[in-house]
């Protein structure tokens, strides 16, 4: 349990890195284009451009994060159901083992009164 609670917590730390990297990324380089000795309209095509890569990225990341969550999802589902039949099967083990566990020791009392009428004494 510790270890999925874990996992999560590093999952979040992973999705936060690759945002904090993407982020600095473009950042980085406007700041790059801003100060390169372009001219005005090359500059703000090259920014454009590089504007348009990165959206592109983002959203490639977003749909694999989202992809990953959807598999997590499905993987803890499976775990779930596979987990209730187990369940569902112990409990009817128990529930038939009660069930001849009773039979057997109303058998057990009824051969009992059974000999103790022949062992009474008759007067």
């Amino acid at each position: 349990m510790y270890s999925e609670f874990d996992s999560g917590n590093q999952s979040s730390s992973n999705l936060s890195f690759v945002a904090g990297l993407f982020t600095g990324a473009v950042i980085g380089a406007g700041v790059g284009l801003l100060f390169a000795p372009r001219a005005g309209s090359e500059m703000r095509g090259r920014l454009v451009d590089s504007a348009s890569a990165m959206g592109r990225k983002m959203s490639e990341t977003i749909d694999a994060v989202a992809d990953a969550g959807r598999d997590a999802y499905q993987q803890a589902r499976d775990v779930a159901a596979t987990a209730g039949d187990e369940l569902k099967s112990a409990a009817g083990d128990v529930s038939s083992g009660v069930n001849k566990g009773a039979a057997a020791i109303r058998n057990a009392a009824a051969a009992a009164r059974g000999r103790r009428q022949d062992f009474t004494p008759h007067t």
